[in-house]
């Protein structure tokens, strides 16, 4: 958010618009009908808004970003109820119910922007909960020509900056599930070489949230971080001659969970 050098009557009239429509939501809040405990999370505040307000030296600094003029919000009463179901963005450890959502539907947005860069042959995109949705990026494709891994992930690890920054791409064969880590870490140990299949990019954007932004350690670096990206696709020059995979067929699998699912608890 911007800071706000909004003075005199406007102001005033502002700050009166903001009172009167925040008033009135606590209001209508506190006598509608009432609702089971357990159902929803009832928290009201009555707030004060100030416009115009500057951060404090004196203030302890936050892991956010330096100090600058800030809208102020100063809490006047807080209304709560007795065990609470908390949603929205948790912040803490994955996984939660925050992660799971932005999993989903960050997948599809990076999906749907790789297929609007004319990127053909991808067959599936996961940002799993381990990288928050974000850090950590999954893509398997069925490879059409030499340089097709590498160009998918590059392009995946820029394309949604700088909302959503990633720090690891692995770029995976069709026959690979990306939404098992299993599966993918199986196809980084045995179709990748360090030396050639892993390329680092620096000076990449970075979330100011993220505790490894170069800004909290060298205050000239600015807001930036690095990139890895793994191609852990068979070379496509021996695409034919890669040794095959040894593994049951899918139809074969299918009739052994059937037949021995109750004895094997699948």
């Amino acid at each position: 958010m911007r800071p706000c050098s909004l003075r005199g009557p406007a102001a005033t009239k502002l700050r009166s618009i903001f009172s009167s429509v925040l008033g009135s939501c606590i209001k209508n809040c506190m006598v509608a009908a009432p609702v089971p405990p357990l159902t929803v999370v009832s928290v009201a505040v009555a707030v004060a808004v100030s416009l115009i307000a500057s951060a404090s030296a004196a203030v302890p600094r936050l892991i956010v970003s330096d100090a600058r003029p800030e809208p102020v919000i100063q809490v006047k009463a807080v209304y709560y109820r007795n065990d609470p179901i908390i949603l929205g963005a948790w912040p803490g450890r994955p996984p939660h119910d925050s992660t799971y959502r932005h999993s989903i539907i960050k997948s599809a947005n990076l999906w749907e922007l790789l297929e609007r860069a004319r990127i053909s042959g991808i067959t599936g995109v996961y940002r799993p909960e381990s990288g928050g949705g974000n850090l950590l990026t999954l893509v398997s494709l069925k490879q059409a020509y030499d340089g097709h891994a590498r160009q998918v992930a590059v392009v995946a690890s820029q394309l949604l900056q700088p909302s959503y920054p990633t720090r690891y791409v692995i770029v995976v064969d069709d026959d690979i599930d990306v939404m098992n880590l299993e599966d993918v870490m199986w196809a980084v140990c045995t179709r990748s070489d360090p030396i050639r299949s892993i390329t680092l990019i620096d000076h990449t954007r970075a979330n100011f949230l993220d505790p490894m932004v170069r800004s909290r350690f060298d205050e000239n670096a600015g807001h930036t971080s690095s990139c890895a990206v793994i191609d852990a696709c068979r070379p496509f020059a021996l695409r034919d001659r890669f040794p095959k995979v040894a593994e049951s067929s899918a139809e074969f699998k299918k009739q052994i969970r059937a037949k021995w699912a109750g004895i094997l608890n699948l």
